[in-house]
């Protein structure tokens, strides 16, 4: 019997958004499509939503293009929403963002 359910969407991990980033930083074409593929995936560590905020730093200041430099506000924005969730739950995640920088 086949299982008709969804295979679970990867968690985005910091050495994922490392190597996201040594892509991003090249260019070309793809990047806001690699971009929008990782913004789909689910943060659960501190150390991974440090990395991503970085990286989407480096994007507002360095976008392609008017869309992606709006892509990047909008998921710079999805970012705050997660923060404040992590701190509604007091979740240990939260805390590991705690004098962070």
């Amino acid at each position: 019997m086949e299982n008709s359910q969804p295979m679970p969407t990867p968690v985005l991990r910091s050495a994922d958004v490392v190597a996201l980033r040594r892509l991003v930083t090249r260019g070309g074409r793809e990047r806001i499509d690699l971009l929008r593929t990782a913004a789909a995936r689910p943060i659960r560590s501190a150390t991974a939503l440090r990395e991503w905020h970085d990286l989407l730093l480096f994007v507002l200041a360095h976008p392609r293009d008017e869309t992606e430099r709006a892509w990047a506000a909008d998921a710079q924005r999805a970012v705050a929403v997660l923060v404040e969730s992590w701190r509604a739950r007091a979740s240990r995640s939260y805390e590991g963002l705690l004098n962070s920088g």
